[in-house]
């Protein structure tokens, strides 16, 4: 059944920007946070706690954690890979982590340096540390639907590796498109699969557009139960470490679809297509999100 709600993690501070060479200053984030919370988003992964010099965009991530203290109708997380980056983030005050591992071995060595059996140790460990300092944990798997690297990744060991997280009582998992490789009924089948291992966790999808079936993945997902998703404002984003792997779910085009189809947001389109229009000011570039481009038009129409 399709649900009349859903929740939408807005990354475009994290995923959306990392890959940009125009690096943005703290206060130009908190400018377009302030524009995305007047919008209606009220869910963010706002920044990573990666090395500077492998990703200079986060390089103020501590900076960030603390200007968003002053939000208090928001939720705000953070990405933590390694448990260098854990013990950044809770030193910087962050009360809610993402500790995400990847299910392929070789994007794992070229995302944290390790292999993809030490990035499940170092992940457990760093599950125990996040409990015992009360964070809240959403537990992502990166490539659970494909790795430009390895081709098919085994549907039995992200299931594996989610029952791993799960066993350390997470609150959220997620999982993640990181390739832009999945379809729509691989969607719905994982989905169905995971969610009886996540009994009553919030599931998060984390889809890519990169072949354009980023929509109809949504909707795949959308049949099977699923209430969560993330996206990044006009399509923003794409891993570093992945060749091609642009072009997350454009966050207007997602609730554009979802309005027509009469499912609730909490945002209001017209504010973030003002946003995607700041963002392609700021880059001076184009991005992939569709919908902010027809409705700066004046001579065509949208059913809103």
């Amino acid at each position: 059944m399709i649900p009349d709600r859903i929740v939408i993690e807005d990354q475009t501070l994290r995923d959306g920007i990392q890959n940009e060479t125009r690096l943005l200053t703290t206060e130009e984030k908190l400018e377009i946070l302030e524009a995305l919370i007047d919008a209606g988003v009220r869910r963010f992964q706002i920044t990573s706690f990666v090395h500077p010099k492998k990703v200079p965009q986060m390089s103020d991530a501590e900076k960030v954690m603390k200007m968003v203290q002053k939000f208090k109708e928001a939720k705000f997380y953070a990405l933590v890979l390694n448990k260098r980056g854990l013990q950044r983030a809770i030193q910087s005050g962050c009360s809610r982590v993402e500790i995400s591992v990847s299910a392929s071995n070789t994007h794992s060595i070229k995302n944290t340096g390790m292999s993809l059996n030490e990035a499940i140790g170092e992940m457990k460990e760093m599950l125990r540390a996040a409990s015992e300092h009360g964070l809240k944990v959403r537990a992502g798997i990166q490539c659970a639907f494909g790795c430009r690297y390895e081709g098919k990744i085994s549907e039995a060991l992200v299931l594996k590796i989610l029952e791993q997280q799960v066993s350390y009582n997470v609150s959220e998992v997620a999982l993640a498109d990181t390739t832009g490789m999945a379809n729509p009924l691989q969607v719905q089948k994982l989905v169905s699969e995971a969610q009886d291992i996540c009994e009553n966790r919030s599931l998060f999808l984390h889809l890519h557009d990169t072949e354009g079936k980023g929509l109809a993945n949504i909707f795949a997902a959308l049949e099977a139960g699923v209430q969560c998703f993330d996206a990044t404002v006009a399509g923003m984003g794409g891993c570093p470490f992945i060749p091609g792997a642009s072009g997350n779910i454009a966050e207007e085009d997602l609730v554009l679809m979802l309005h027509q189809m009469g499912i609730e947001t909490g945002i209001d389109l017209n504010k973030l297509v003002a946003v995607a229009n700041h963002l392609r000011e700021i880059f001076a570039k184009d991005f992939p999100g569709k919908v902010s481009k027809i409705l700066n038009r004046r001579d065509i129409k949208c059913i809103l």
